[in-house]
């Protein structure tokens, strides 16, 4: 038995792209979403035990990516959403360290 689509191969790719740009929009507002509540239980945590996140855990020579916090969701290298929260130095300190492992993870 054969079949056809109106408007082809080309209808088909288009409808199948436009489904696809969907889904990905969908996961990214996931990720949104549990991006904040990470934020919001970190804000909101009274006490965060030396033990399970020692000083030396990363590289925070200066202590500004303690005084930040925030989210990067990334898409084929490029950012597509983010949110962080902090003083400047912080912040600033924050998005070297992202732009690091991006240029890191390309290679």
């Amino acid at each position: 038995m054969q079949f056809s689509v109106k408007g082809g191969d080309k209808a088909i790719k288009k409808a199948v792209l436009r489904k696809t740009e969907g889904l990905e929009s969908d996961i990214i507002k996931i990720f949104q979403y549990a991006g904040e509540k990470a934020i919001k239980e970190a804000r909101n945590a009274l006490y965060i035990s030396p033990s399970l996140f020692p000083k030396g855990d990363y590289q925070d020579q200066t202590g500004n990516l303690r005084s930040s916090i925030g989210y990067v969701i990334t898409r084929n290298g490029e950012i597509v959403s983010q949110k962080v929260q902090g003083n400047l130095k912080g912040v600033n300190a924050f998005f070297q360290t992202v732009q690091d492992f991006l240029k890191r993870s390309n290679n």
